[in-house]
């Protein structure tokens, strides 16, 4: 009796985990992985659009609200989804936005949202200027114990994503911005420490570095970043939403920055 029940349970296992990595290539195909638009467009005429990409455990709405005084008058918010996240597959989505609109955007990017910045720079978007907060633009910018971490641990959750099949998609996992899924999560980490965007940033025209950032080496970010203006704030990293007014004087300042 036993015998049965176990194999039961055992073929209903590998049932969810065999259609649910199906179905992550599925979802590639559909650009379920690159994130979901909520755009506010005040403006048919304007030409204008405003990007907002959050970085690791957090969403735009919250992650910018520091800066809403400074939107254009249309924006569009790149929301995470809980099926997980590519950061090409977001970039080739904001691409075909801007080109199928023929929009001067603005892309605003925190952490590891500025992967999808780094894509962008080459992929034929002429009129955009970049702005990046925290840049995680790759694993060469994370301070070593935790590059280690990433490198190691990003692959086992991965996995451990894959062995639960469709229970990591449940949104479980509360964040500022809103919760979020364990795959989510993962695909996040595996894209801080294996994907290797280009090194490029002709297009980012500012930077905001944190004095105290405990995650990130701001020496690399500005051998990254040496064309662009830098301007250093006193905060940790990516904490737009409890130092909110420092995150806002910084951005001002690029801003108001001749280009």
């Amino acid at each position: 009796m036993w015998e049965y029940v176990i194999g039961i349970i055992i073929g209903l296992a590998i049932m969810n985990c065999m259609s649910f990595v199906l179905m992550r290539v599925r979802w590639r195909e559909t650009s379920k992985l690159s994130g979901e638009f909520v755009q506010q467009i005040g403006n048919h005429a304007s030409k204008t659009m405003d990007y907002f990409i959050a970085g690791n455990l957090n969403q735009p709405e919250a992650a910018f609200e520091f800066m809403r005084s400074e939107f254009g008058e249309n924006f569009t918010y790149v929301n995470y989804s809980t099926h997980g996240w590519s950061a090409f597959d977001t970039v080739e989505k904001i691409a075909t936005d801007i080109i199928e609109h023929s929009y001067q955007a603005r892309i605003f990017t925190i952490s590891v949202g500025d992967h999808v910045a780094r894509y962008l720079e080459h992929y034929g978007t002429r009129d955009i200027k970049i702005y990046a907060i925290n840049p995680c633009s790759n694993h060469t910018t994370l301070r070593r114990p935790l590059s280690l971490l990433l490198v190691m641990g990003a692959p086992l959750l991965g996995l451990l994503c894959c062995s639960l099949g469709w229970l990591s998609i449940i949104p479980v996992i509360p964040t500022v911005g809103g919760k979020y899924s364990l795959m989510l999560l993962a695909d996040q980490y595996m894209t801080i420490a294996y994907d290797l965007p280009p090194r490029a940033a002709a297009k980012t025209v500012g930077v905001i570095c944190s004095k105290n950032d405990e995650l990130l080496r701001n020496e690399i970010i500005r051998q990254i970043f040496g064309s662009a203006k830098i301007v250093e704030i006193d905060a940790t990293h990516g904490d737009t939403v409890g130092a909110g007014s420092k995150y806002l004087q910084g951005m001002q300042e690029l801003l108001d920055a001749p280009t």
